[in-house]
C-alpha cells in the first residue's frame, strides 16, 4: 500500500519526496498497518477496497511533498537528478533561487525564480516555479547549469495541487492554446476515441 517504484530488478525503494517521517507514523505504526493490510487483501471485495482507501488517507495526511510525481503505472524512476536537493530545499524553505539556465535552442541566461514543485513528466524532470512578471513557468531540470539559493522568501501559491491533478502532461490548460486536426485511420480511430 506504500507508493514504491522499482529502481532496478529486485531493488524497490519510495516515490521520490515520500518518506514515512512525513506521515507522522512511526516505524511499528507503518508496520502495522502494512500487516492490517495484507489481512484485508486476504478477505477481499470490499475489506480490501475499503482498506486501500483508509490508507490512502493516513500517507497522504499533512504531507506536502516537494515533489509531485506523476507517471505511467510500471514506469521506473530514474535515480537523482542534479539540484534536486537544492531545488528541495529551497522549496520547503521558500527561498528564491538565482538559476543559470540553458533551453533548448542553446541560450543561456540567468533569472530568479521561486520554485513550487518538483514535477516528473514523461520522463523529464522540470521544477515549476514563479517567475517575476512572467507567472508560472516550468524549466526542464537537464537545461538548469547552475543554482544559487538566494536570501529572499516568497509565498507559496496554495491551488498547486488541483492544478498538478488536473493535467494530463507538463501543458496545462493555460498553455494548450493550439488547436490541431488530426485524421484518423478507421482501424485504429477506436483506440484514439478511448484515449
Amino acid at each position: 500500500g506504500f507508493p514504491l517504484v522499482s529502481r532496478q530488478k529486485g531493488e524497490y525503494g519510495f516515490v521520490e519526496g515520500f518518506s514515512l517521517k512525513k506521515t507522522m507514523l512511526s516505524h511499528e505504526e507503518a508496520s502495522l498497518l502494512s500487516l492490517m493490510f495484507d489481512i484485508a487483501k486476504s478477505l477481499g471485495g470490499n475489506f480490501e477496497d475499503s482498506f486501500r482507501g483508509i490508507l490512502r488517507k493516513v500517507l497522504n495526511q499533512g504531507s506536502d511533498s516537494s515533489f509531485y510525481v506523476k507517471m505511467p503505472k510500471a514506469f521506473t524512476l530514474e535515480k537523482d537528478t542534479a539540484f534536486h536537493h537544492d531545488l528541495e530545499e529551497a522549496i520547503e524553505s521558500s527561498r528564491k533561487l538565482l538559476v543559470h539556465y540553458e533551453n533548448q535552442e542553446g541560450k543561456q541566461s540567468e533569472f530568479e525564480i521561486s520554485p513550487l514543485k518538483l514535477l516528473f513528466y514523461e520522463g523529464f524532470w522540470y521544477v515549476l516555479s514563479l517567475r517575476d512578471g512572467k507567472g508560472l513557468i516550468k524549466l526542464r531540470l537537464d537545461g538548469v547549469k547552475e543554482l544559487k539559493l538566494l536570501n529572499k522568501s516568497y509565498e507559496a501559491s496554495k491551488n498547486l495541487k488541483a492544478m498538478l491533478d488536473d493535467s494530463v502532461n507538463v501543458w496545462f490548460p493555460e498553455d494548450r492554446n493550439q488547436k490541431v486536426l488530426l485524421e484518423i485511420d478507421a482501424t485504429v480511430a477506436r483506440y484514439f476515441k478511448k484515449k
